[in-house]
């Protein structure tokens, strides 16, 4: 009775001192204890504290029944020695009826405005959470059996020895949610925009224990309420997680203590060392005991696994593996595990997959976080020190990335997870969120960026925000080293904060690592940059996260931008009271790729607080200097930089060193500036360069202009005005029309006072040619047909090229009929990474570029790929599911007869851990088997892809097997060809005894073509026009004709490729464009005329593709017009034939500037003169040649027709 008394007046007095200070803690200081042990590698940054755990806790349950309800505020300690005040309330994480059962255990929430605390408190234990901006404090007893002393430290403080078994067992799926267009507000839980209502989700949580983790004292303490204990504690922290992220709530179910086994030897799980084996097992375990219908989700915890830290059954709440959820206990300590695995592995049960993009070789579906990433669903800090994401002073993962919360959203709200639980309003709504930038801005490769967003809420409420790039795709080797092309994450997804701006990399890597940073590497290539915005506001027990996403290119032909002076710390000083030179290297970026026109110029006074930034200059032009002035106050600032900001766009840059400023006083008597003070130039050209003088002191008189020496040879300089005052402007005028040379080149301009002084500036131009006549397609050939749908596009290499855009349009005119172009190739091929459809007539051209911008493109050169008619029919049946060791099928009929010429296996879509224990088999109806697939791989969980002879990647080459690849089967699906395609298709799917857990199949599309055979266009006449200079005359039948054996003149349709130059083509008196279409009907009816606009005595003339409608077509020709008289004999031209390749294996592409005669031969012969094939080619543009039959060695290809002959060698080389 005494002891029962004394604890009474304990909590009432501990209650009295919670009344008047708020604050239950004796201070112990940082030495006061041991750092947790067990494994542990460090603890850092430990405070101790002395706490009448007991008497907390009575003092907690009486303020909880307060009839009124109202929050409680008590003080909880921080690591640094400070203490936060967090408002209380009592928040259950059981189901009433187990409550009852166990009324010493209790939970309770609280917030401050900014963090968000989660406790559980019983005689058995006592632990805190406090999620805060700055991290994650734990506040838990370093050792059980000292209930009174406690440690508050940051949960980023705690390391483990051997983290790496810590990697999850779960495979992957993918789109699960729909994906969201660019700048749109992403509709997370069905909505459309902030500010409506979120909602609450419950759920009832199956949380179950094996018998070894029962009974370890260490662990589950060998009681059902002591095991209860520690679940309560680690879903404390959960919670804490999950109703901050997602609003998602979980309950113990009420019978849950009937699932806490004790005892090894009898708790119901074979193997609870294998996380694999006990995830099988789980969901039975539970329904047996409990029943289907008692809980929602269901989970186990375990002791340490062999073979992974976790694993679960993705999006499997609701579901009939719901139970498919297993942590493994490596350590004792509640917070890092829960940390670490159990919500890791929650988030798989959720749909959330694995967000990391290369861990130590292994690629996830959803790959947008750099290396290991940092968020709850990467493998943070388990993929060794080349791949994992430096954290810095960062805390463990307590927040989910954006892709998480968006599956988690519509998979609890609108998906399968919405099947079960309960949903609650509450008061709380999305926040509103905005990105200050607009969607598809060009920026500067490798120049730091600036990224501005804002959020509005109901107030009182504190919002956070984070920055995260949304662009799905593998990694490089390792962090630093990115797959340079056009996909894939660069930049580390970062902690939520109060600040709802980002700087891109950090400001630390800007100021003293020269904007390198492994985890924020900036694009160095062209590519689409896509990032999401999100804003959260931390509103306790049912956070809402609302996201918007734009995005931006990098433009390789544009950048580093770089702020060029005060650059050094040690050589440039800035003055105050006077004018100041600014200068920065546009790097290209006022042309048309990145059109920046106008910057902003900023001082920095102080490098150690950079958000503090004095406008100097709004507005000026992107030309690459501008004179500043200084403020007299800032006088004696050592460590100052100068800003310069795209005002237009998201780039800057700023001093790599720290500058002083000094009194203008000590400066020299004025400056001369000169913008811009460097350049491109592109030959044969001419420009002018602004001169400005800027007076510091009582300088008087004219300046004298001068240009100095290092002008190229030809050039000629100007002044507008030699003489100019103090503080006047002129221009120099540069014309550069004779220069022929190219490079670097610099020049002085010189001002000279009239006391003498001499004032200089130095101009560095880059002298560049944009003489691309050199550059010609190749392959395909101008009128090339039957091409396959997957090409190589080749063309020969110009010399004042730096790079080439490939383009392939559906008409000549190109435009908005581009369906494909990519920059910044700097190789003569590519090989774009889609296939073309079949029967489709394209036109594609190239465009050079190097530092001038792009050049004129090429002619356009059509081509037809093969005419076949394909039909692709949808698996439609359910999802298979096949453990280890298993076969299984899945039919798709089809009906209709027809020839086989092609089949591709497309949008195959599985997962299984891993492919490489899955076999796939097509079989035909006639029962032809083809292997394309066999344990191949192995370093990922996710079919995402299709199968095709014509694939870009092997089965090799193509490991992961996802983000669309198309891939060469294993056989060759050819065998299929010339089989019947009618009946019943079977895709045959193998496991073997090493997959992990279960593979599903979720479905395929079968694509089967057949050949058609087509009547082309032919050309009756293509005579010519000949005029007088400034006529307008027909052209009609009896200058051009084509005919078609199906088709009506009608029907026979012309479309311009290459226009008149030196007149123009009228369509029925309207002047027609690249693209313009006319029918030979049209030419029948006298509606086809040219009118001559040039001089005398030229040659004009179009080029025209003929197309029938079915397939058939003829191109592309050339029309020749005459002006002025003709010669008494036809003029003989060379036909300009074409090889490729040469040297050739097995294929030969021929090609002709002018078309053959009817008459035209190709023929081979060898040196010895014999005649190894001869081609007939009449009136025909293009075409291809096997070479099949002849033997390795040089040739002589010869092309004879009527007057015309041509000859050139060819190698045939086979090694």
């Amino acid at each position: 009775m005494n002891r029962i008394a004394s604890t009474l007046l304990t909590a009432f007095s501990l209650l009295g001192t919670l009344t008047a200070q708020l604050n239950p803690w004796t201070p112990l200081g940082p030495g006061a204890g041991n750092p947790l042990n067990e494994g542990w590698s460090r603890v850092s940054g430990v405070q101790y504290y002395r706490l009448d755990r007991e008497a907390f806790r009575e003092m907690l349950v009486q303020r909880a029944a307060d009839p009124e309800g109202k929050p409680f505020a008590v003080d909880f300690p921080l690591p640094n020695g400070l203490f936060r005040s967090f408002n209380l309330s009592e928040s259950p994480v059981m189901e009433e009826e187990l409550a009852r059962k166990f009324p010493e255990i209790r939970t309770f929430c609280g917030t401050d405005g900014d963090g968000y605390l989660r406790l559980s408190i019983s005689p058995y234990s006592f632990q805190a959470y406090l999620l805060t901006p700055e991290g994650d404090v734990v506040i838990e007893a370093p050792d059980r059996n000292q209930q009174g002393l406690y440690a508050s430290f940051y949960s980023s403080s705690v390391g483990l020895s051997d983290p790496i078994h810590l990697r999850c067992g779960t495979h992957e799926l993918e789109d699960l949610v729909l994906k969201s267009s660019g700048g749109d507000q992403i509709k997370i839980q069905s909505r459309g925009s902030g500010g409506e209502p979120a909602d609450l989700r419950t759920y009832r949580l199956a949380l179950a224990c094996t018998g070894e983790w029962g009974s370890s004292l260490s662990l589950g303490g060998g009681t059902v309420a002591t095991a209860l204990d520690k679940m309560v504690a680690s879903m404390s922290y959960i919670n804490a997680v999950y109703e901050k992220e997602a609003a998602i709530h979980m309950n113990l179910v009420a019978n849950n203590d009937k699932i806490i086994f004790l005892d090894p030897q009898t708790d119901p799980y074979g193997s609870p060392t294998s996380g694999g084996n006990t995830l099988g097992q789980n969901t039975d375990v539970i329904t047996g005991t409990l029943g289907r219908a008692a809980y929602d989700i269901g989970h186990v915890f375990t002791i340490e696994c062999t073979d992974v830290g976790g694993v679960a059954f993705l999006a499997s709440v609701c579901n009939g593996n719901k139970g498919g959820g297993v942590t493994c206990w490596y350590r004792t300590d509640i917070a890092y595990v829960t940390q670490r695995i159990a919500c890791h592995e929650m988030g798989h049960q959720f749909s959330a997959s694995h967000t990391f993009s290369n861990c130590n070789g292994n690629e996830s579906g959803t790959s947008y976080e750099p290396g290991s990433g940092t968020s709850i669903m990467s493998y943070s800090g388990l993929c060794g020190s080349g791949l994992n994401v430096e954290s810095g002073s960062l805390p463990h993962p307590n927040y989910f990335h954006t892709n998480s919360v968006e599956r988690i959203y519509n998979y609890t709200r609108t998906g399968d997870g919405s099947r079960c639980g309960q949903s609650t309003p509450t008061a709380n709504r999305f926040p509103e969120a905005e990105i200050l930038f607009p969607e598809g801005l060009r920026i500067p490769i490798r120049t730091p960026f600036l990224l501005r967003g804002k959020g509005t809420d109901d107030p009182g409420e504190t919002l956070t925000y984070n920055w995260e790039q949304y662009d799905n795709g593998g990694y490089g080797p390792i962090l630093g080293e990115p797959k340079l092309d056009e996909e894939g994450p660069l930049f580390k997804s970062v902690f939520p904060g109060n600040d709802p701006d980002r700087v891109v990399p950090v400001w630390n890597t800007i100021l003293s690592k020269g904007n390198f940073e492994r985890t924020e590497v900036l694009p160095t290539v062209s590519r689409k940059v896509t990032f999401r915005l999100n804003v959260r506001d931390n509103f306790p027990g049912s956070g809402a996260v609302t996201t918007v996403q734009k995005h931006f290119w990098s433009v390789a032909s544009a950048g580093p931008f770089r702020v060029s002076y005060p650059n050094s710390g040690t050589t440039d000083t800035l003055y105050a009271g006077a004018c100041n030179l600014v200068r920065w290297d546009v790097a290209n970026t006022d042309g048309d790729s990145v059109a920046c026109k106008k910057v902003n110029i900023y001082l920095m006074p102080n490098r150690t607080n950079p958000n503090v930034r004095l406008p100097l200059v709004m507005g000026t032009e992107n030309d690459g200097s501008a004179f500043v002035d200084i403020p007299d106050t800032l006088v004696g600032m050592i460590r100052a930089r100068i800003l310069v900001e795209a005002a237009d766009n998201i780039f800057f840059d700023l001093s790599d060193g720290d500058i002083r400023i000094l009194s203008g006083a000590a400066s020299r008597s004025g400056n001369l500036g000169v913008s811009p003070a460097r350049f491109t130039f592109c030959i044969p050209d001419s420009r002018s360069i602004d001169i400005r003088a800027c007076s510091l002191g009582n300088a008087q008189g004219k300046l004298q202009l001068l240009v100095g020496g290092g002008l190229p040879a030809g050039a000629i300089a100007r002044f507008e005005e030699e003489f100019i005052d103090a503080t006047g402007s002129t221009r120099l005028f540069l014309d550069f029309s004779q220069v022929q040379e190219t490079g670097i080149f610099t020049f002085e301009v010189l001002g000279i006072a009239a006391n003498g002084d001499t004032l200089r500036e130095l101009v560095e131009m880059d002298l560049v040619n944009v003489d691309f006549s050199d550059l010609r397609t190749v392959y395909p050939a101008n009128g090339l047909s039957g091409l396959p749908q997957s090409l190589e596009f080749r063309w020969t290499p110009a010399q004042h090229a730096l790079s080439y855009r490939l383009e392939i349009a559906t008409s000549p005119a190109f435009g908005a009929s581009v369906i494909f172009s990519v920059d910044g190739i700097v190789s003569t091929s590519y090989t774009p990474n889609f296939f073309l459809p079949e029967s489709s007539l394209f036109y594609w051209r190239v465009v050079p570029v190097n530092r001038c911008g792009p050049g004129s493109p090429t002619s356009p050169s059509p081509f037809q790929t093969v005419n076949k008619k394909c039909e692709q029919t949808d698996f439609i049946g359910n999802v298979l599911v096949r453990s280890a060791n298993k076969t299984g099928y899945m039919a798709v009929p089809i009906r209709g007869s027809g020839v086989i010429s092609d089949v591709n296996l497309n949008d195959l879509y599985a997962n299984a851990v891993g492919v490489n224990s899955i076999t796939l088999t097509l079989v035909s109806p006639q029962g032809t088997r083809v292997k394309v697939f066999d344990r191949n791989c192995g370093v990922t969980d996710l079919f995402d892809c299709a199968f095709d002879d014509e694939g870009l990647y092997t089965v090799v080459n193509g490991c992961p097997p996802s983000h669309k690849k198309i891939i060469k089967p294993l056989e060759s699906l050819s065998r299929f060809n010339g089989e019947n395609k009618e009946g019943d298709w079977t895709l045959e799917i193998t496991t073997d005894r090493f997959l992990s857990g279960q593979a599903y199949f979720h479905g395929f599309k079968l694509d089967i073509c057949s050949d058609i055979q087509v009547n082309n266009p032919f050309l009756i006449k293509n005579q010519g026009l000949t005029m007088d200079q400034g006529q307008t005359r027909s052209i009609g039948r009896d200058l051009l004709e084509v005919q078609d054996a199906d088709n009506t003149a009608a029907e026979l349709r012309y479309t311009l490729v290459a226009i008149p130059q030196r007149g123009d083509l009228l369509v029925d008196g309207i002047r027609a464009d690249y693209g313009t279409r006319f029918t030979q009907k049209d030419i029948d009816d006298g509606k086809l005329s040219y009118r001559h606009t040039g001089s005398a005595m030229e040659i004009d003339g179009f080029h025209f593709v003929v197309e029938d409608g079915t397939g058939g077509w003829l191109g592309a020709e050339f029309f020749r017009i005459q002006i002025g008289p003709v010669g008494t004999r036809d003029e003989e031209r060379d036909p300009g034939m074409m090889l490729f390749p040469n040297p050739a294996r097995d294929q030969l592409q021929f090609s002709f500037s002018e078309l053959p005669g009817a008459d035209a031969v190709l023929r081979l012969t060898d040196l010895q003169g014999r005649v190894w094939m001869a081609v007939p080619v009449g009136l025909q543009r293009a075409g291809l040649v096997s070479l099949q039959s002849l033997p390795d060695g040089l040739y002589l290809v010869e092309l004879r027709s009527g007057r015309r002959y041509q000859t050139t060698k060819l190698l045939v080389a086979r090694d």
